[in-house]
């Protein structure tokens, strides 16, 4: 059976003019000043070698314009050094198709996990979850803990608060760039929250593993007639610490042999 990603046409690379791309509103890829610098620093060696990913813009009547897909930053590096037109590849997709191949182009570490969360989600309300499961390579059990996964994250999301300090790439206030790009900033607020709960968890798993060292843990295993007395005299010495618990009875039989000693 055929799937939306089965319509893709053959890639053909064209030359339009750069004023003719737009970016697209859901690409969550950020780039620090200083790479943006050396990515153009490549383009003066090296040229224009990578097409820019667009499709026709769903939002515009008028032919030739384009919403990029992938190869955003190249687009305004490209432009910015007074280039007026730029090589790209159009390509016939759907919303959905759209959002799965920025997502596909975009594998920077933690920046395309965010991404596939916020696709899954949106793409499971639209009802295409069968798409992203198929593109993925996702069984129905790891498509199921990764929504509940979603939705438990979400809710913990939104009790976070943060201020504009904690907004940018690192995380320590935009950057002159970041302005200039016009930069999502409910988009930039969800990075800052996650990094404030990835921080959050990461001192809950501190305090575990802290805790862990100080607990002592013994497994013993006794059988018929040996069984039937250690767990009688637990009983007792439980009963005698007052909490009638094994842990208990066997601090309490610890602590007289260390006595009699």
């Amino acid at each position: 059976m055929a799937t939306e990603t089965n319509v893709l046409e053959r890639a053909v690379t064209i030359k339009v003019p750069v004023e003719n791309l737009h970016p697209n509103n859901w690409n969550p890829n950020r780039q620090a000043e200083f790479d943006f610098e050396l990515l153009k620093r490549s383009m003066l060696t090296d040229g224009f070698t990578t097409p820019v990913l667009v499709r026709p813009h769903p939002d515009s009547d008028e032919p030739g314009i384009y919403q990029i897909l992938d190869g955003y930053h190249r687009y305004k590096a490209w432009s910015e050094m007074g280039n007026t037109e730029i090589d790209v590849i159009v390509l016939n997709v759907s919303d959905a198709q759209a959002r799965l191949i920025t997502m596909q182009m975009n594998n920077r570490g933690t920046e395309k996990a965010d991404m596939v969360a916020d696709l899954l989600r949106e793409l499971a309300e639209a009802g295409h979850v069968e798409l992203l499961r198929d593109e993925l390579m996702m069984d129905d059990v790891e498509m199921k803990r990764m929504l509940e996964s979603i939705k438990t994250e979400s809710e913990e999301l939104a009790k976070i608060q943060v201020s504009s300090e904690m907004l940018g790439p690192s995380g320590a206030g935009l950057g002159s760039l970041d302005a200039s790009q016009g930069i999502d900033l409910t988009a930039d607020e969800k990075r800052a929250k996650q990094r404030v709960l990835a921080n959050m968890k990461a001192q809950e798993e501190d305090a575990m593993e802290a805790k862990d060292k100080e607990t002592f843990r013994i497994v013993l295993v006794f059988s018929d007639q040996e069984a039937e007395v250690v767990k009688a005299v637990l009983d007792v010495l439980g009963k005698e610490a007052g909490t009638g618990g094994q842990a208990a009875a066997v601090l309490e039989l610890c602590r007289r042999a260390t006595e009699a000693a």
